[in-house]
C-alpha cells in the first residue's frame, strides 16, 4: 500500500479541499443571508421610525394649525366685539348730532319768528306814530345804542357832554 498512499493522500487532499470550499461556501452564504436579514430588519426599523416620526410631525402640525385657527378665531371675535361697540358709539353720536341739529333748527325758527314779530311791532308803531309802551319815542337800533352809551357814561362818570346838558335841562 505504499504506492497507494500518495494517491490516497492526493484524493484526500482534493476531497478535503472540496469539502473545505463547500463548508466555507455554506458558512459564507449563511453569513451573507444573516447579513441580508439583519439589513432588512434595520431597514424595516428605520422605515418604521420614519413613519412614526412623520406621523408625530403631522400630529404636531395639526395641533399647531388648530391652535393658530383658534387664536385667529379669538382675535376675530374680539375684533367683531370692538367693531360692534364702535358702531353703537357712532350711532349714539349720530343721534345726538341729529338731536342737536333739530334743536338748532327749532331755535332758528323761533328766532326768526321773534324777529318777524319785533319788526312787525316796530312797523306798526312807526305807522301809527306811537311810541313804545313806556311812552318814549321808538328808537332805531343805532339811536338806542347811542342813547344807552350816553346814559351809561353819565352814570359811571357823573358828567355830561356840553351838548347833552343843554338838551336835557
Amino acid at each position: 500500500m505504499d504506492g497507494m498512499t500518495p494517491i490516497v493522500g492526493i484524493v484526500a487532499f482534493i476531497v478535503g479541499g472540496a469539502a473545505g470550499y463547500f463548508f466555507s461556501y455554506l458558512i459564507g452564504r449563511g453569513k451573507i443571508e444573516q447579513a441580508r436579514t439583519e439589513a432588512a430588519r434595520i431597514i424595516e426599523e428605520a422605515e418604521s421610525q420614519a413613519r412614526a416620526t412623520t406621523l408625530a410631525a403631522k400630529d404636531d402640525a395639526v395641533k399647531i394649525r388648530d391652535n393658530a385657527q383658534s387664536e385667529v378665531e379669538r382675535w376675530r371675535t374680539n375684533l367683531r366685539r370692538e367693531e360692534e361697540g364702535l358702531q353703537k358709539r357712532r350711532e349714539k353720536l349720530d343721534q345726538r348730532q341729529e338731536s342737536l341739529d333739530r334743536r338748532e333748527q327749532s331755535l332758528n325758527k323761533r328766532q326768526s319768528s321773534m324777529d318777524k314779530q319785533r319788526n312787525e311791532v316796530i312797523r306798526l308803531q312807526e305807522f301809527a306814530g306811537l311810541g313804545n309802551v313806556s311812552g318814549s319815542p321808538v328808537l332805531r337800533p343805532m339811536e338806542a345804542q347811542q342813547s344807552f352809551a350816553s346814559s351809561h357814561e353819565t352814570e359811571t362818570t357823573g358828567w355830561r357832554s356840553p351838548g347833552e346838558s343843554a338838551s336835557r335841562s
